[in-house]
């Protein structure tokens, strides 16, 4: 044949045995062009063998050293090409180089060589050799790449090898020295591992004393209710005034350090949240309660009942008061033969029906009037009973006309009670719906217990707006607009008239029609599109709602919608899984704190996502957690970031080849680290299974 042979050709030839293509490749005897044209070839065994062949061109055997660098310097004309030509490192592509300097078997004379390079990679492969030498590194400690200068000073060849007694204490400082400011690290997912993962107490200490750290991720870690009790006890040690307030306000605050808060003087905000909290103890409420400027700890709402009965004892009054407080000690208050326990009951929003109906006979009128405030009163006891009774009448009807000034309403009002005093319910309120104007309509239109009948004739009434211009500060036209959002919030309300009322113009309405239980999937539908956050937000709040709505929602622009989307009791565990690992877990995590704790198996799902972070802070914190799959971490064990590795080396599942392997590391602490994990296996005798 007169034509020399091409890949093209042999491949033809030889398509059906990729050995023989193969063996020409390794032949000595083989012509430099060919191997030149078979270096390109798309078979890896063939250019494999190109670079192992001592007969190919030498830009050809660096061309392909970034791929196998090993072979490349087994290659036996290697060494003659150093001798040829002293600056040979500087003829070696950028790529090769790279892989040259991370083997354990490059001539000393390339490492010398290649300081000089500014490539940050070629830098930190030379500071990772375990071969570097002393001036090598200290010429790198030079560098203006901080990477390279913290991995050369840790060394084992610059700084020496570390003890056992001394590489506690060196890693602690050398951590805390390398920590970066919250400006220049992932936040976010900081604070999604501090929450789900055992963070060392330094590293935790230290994110506390700095004060970049202070609102992107001690404030939040101090609100979630999924963080460690350990850790907000730390923040109430540490943290600032504002830090502390928020950790008295956290329930999941352990009662000790709520205790150690109590005894902090000047900062009100913290002493409001230490009474509101249901975790404080009793007696520190007690204390609150007398504290001059201190509210008393018995008008926040967030008491638990369990506490108010405690409390029922001391402080009777302030307990039947109190929204929480249990129905049976509502009802044991309402037979009381005091007159002002029996007035608390009657005004306790709380206080259901059946109670109510047995206050409005009291013999006491402001217990009566109470009674006849209170909107779980039932309407026929109100506009029957009440409305009958002389020195409370007013009161009602004050109720069903405008609260500023004089009303001439009132007193016709009162007449209408008067005329119908013995008439039937329905009577009654037909004659308020037909005479006592546009606030007797709203405060009928907030009834729960209004019949259907009548919210449906109120709907259809307003239905087209009486003032079709609405002025900001008219306040006709803003009650007509109070009276149609209490429509649509009613659950009485006929569903064709909520059909209309969710195609309103105004939010507020749109919002009161998403509130509804009585809504259908086709207004739930609607209502999820909508553009204001607010009605997606009560959407959200819904617990029968479809899944593909509930997954549109989890993913909303407005982190308010989000957050009661993924509070939502009807998100799988499929989706709620997506969530964490989509980058909402901090919102997931304040809506579901203990939702990982009873799924360990998402658990680990979402830790071995973190090893995956660009912030290598964040890839290191979670490679230290015993969730890491194994494979994760033989990988890492050859990473070119010794924080990395130094992970690697204490996590607990990683295996004994891997441990022997970092014991010879270069660095100091990964070196030292490996060899103390190694004891203790060796006298634990305990090989971790494969994850």
């Amino acid at each position: 044949m007169d034509d020399k042979p091409t890949p093209q050709n042999l491949n033809k030839a030889f398509s059906n045995d990729q050995e023989q293509l193969i063996f020409i490749a390794s032949d000595s005897r083989t012509d430099p062009e060919l191997l030149y044209e078979l270096a390109g070839s798309t078979n890896k065994d063939v250019r494999k063998a190109v670079v192992e062949n001592p007969n190919s061109p030498p830009n050809v055997l660096l061309g392909l050293g970034a791929e196998f660098p090993n072979e490349l310097l087994e290659n036996s004309v290697f060494s003659l090409l150093l001798l040829e030509n002293p600056n040979l490192v500087e003829a070696i592509p950028l790529f090769t180089l790279r892989s040259l300097l991370i083997q354990k078997n490059v001539p000393l004379f390339i490492l010398e060589q290649s300081v000089n390079k500014t490539d940050m990679e070629v830098q930190m492969a030379l500071a990772n050799n375990i071969q570097t030498t002393k001036k090598v590194l200290s010429k790198l400690t030079q560098s203006k790449h901080p990477q390279v200068v913290e991995c050369a000073s840790l060394h084992v060849n610059f700084a020496g090898e570390l003890t056992e007694k001394v590489r506690e204490q060196r890693t602690k400082e050398v951590i805390k020295g390398i920590i970066p400011s919250a400006y220049k690290t992932d936040t976010s997912s900081l604070n999604v591992l501090a929450q789900i993962c055992p963070i060392p107490e330094y590293i935790f200490e230290h994110w506390i004393r700095d004060k970049s750290y202070k609102y992107s991720l001690c404030s939040e870690l101090a609100d979630s209710l999924a963080t460690p009790p350990k850790f907000l006890k730390l923040l109430a040690q540490h943290g600032g005034s504002y830090i502390r307030a928020k950790v008295a306000n956290n329930h999941k605050t352990p009662v000790e350090t709520l205790r150690d808060l109590s005894n902090e003087k000047g900062n009100i905000l913290l002493t409001i949240y230490i009474e509101g909290n249901p975790s404080t103890p009793v007696d520190v409420l007690e204390r609150a309660k007398g504290g001059g400027y201190y509210i008393k700890a018995l008008r926040n709402r967030n008491i638990p009942s369990h506490v108010l009965e405690q409390l029922a004892e001391q402080d009777p009054l302030s307990v039947a008061e109190h929204p929480n407080t249990p129905q049976e000690l509502l009802l044991k208050f309402s037979k009381s033969h005091d007159e002002k326990l029996r007035k608390a009951v009657a005004g306790n929003p709380s206080t259901p029906p059946s109670i109510l109906e047995k206050l409005a006979y009291d013999k006491f009128d402001n217990v009566r009037f109470q009674v006849a405030y209170n909107s779980n009163t039932p309407i026929n006891i109100l506009l029957q009973e009440l409305a009958r009774d002389a020195k409370v009448n007013s009161e009602i009807a004050s109720q069903l006309v405008s609260r500023y000034g004089y009303d001439p309403r009132k007193e016709f009002i009162l007449n209408i009670f008067a005329e119908e005093s013995n008439s039937y319910l329905e009577v009654i309120l037909e004659r308020l719906l037909k005479d006592a104007g546009i606030h007797a309509h709203l405060f009928l239109a907030k009834r729960f217990d209004l019949p259907s009948n009548l919210l449906e004739r109120l709907a259809d009434l307003y239905e087209n707006n009486i003032i079709q211009v609405e002025p900001k500060r008219n306040s006709i036209a803003n009650t007509v607009l109070k009276v149609r959002q209490a429509i649509a919030l009613n659950p009485n309300t006929p569903v064709r008239c909520l059909e209309k009322l969710a195609q309103s113009r105004k939010g507020r309405i749109r919002r009161a029609v998403a509130g509804n239980p009585n809504i259908t999937i086709s207004i739930v539908e609607l209502l999820a599109k909508d553009k204001e956050y607010t009605v997606r937000e009560a959407i959200a709040k819904r617990t029968e709602l479809p899944s593909q709505i509930l997954e549109m929602l989890v993913k909303d622009k407005c982190e308010r919608v989000r957050s009661k989307a993924m509070a939502n009791p009807n998100l799988s565990q499929k989706m709620s899984e997506r969530i964490l690992c989509e980058g909402y877990a901090s919102d997931f995590l304040k809506q579901n704190p203990n939702f990982l704790s009873s799924h360990p198996h998402i658990l680990t799902v979402l830790i071995n996502e973190y090893v995956k972070s660009r912030c290598r802070f964040v890839s290191f914190l979670a490679l230290c957690q015993p969730e890491i799959y194994q494979e994760i971490l033989l990988e890492k064990s050859c990473s070119v970031s010794w924080l990395e590795r130094f992970a690697v080396a204490q996590n607990p599942q990683t295996t004994t080849d891997i441990l022997q392997n970092l014991a010879k590391d270069s660095n100091q602490i990964v070196r030292a680290t490996a060899k103390e994990y190694l004891r203790v296996r060796k006298y634990s005798n305990n090989e971790p299974t494969a994850k």
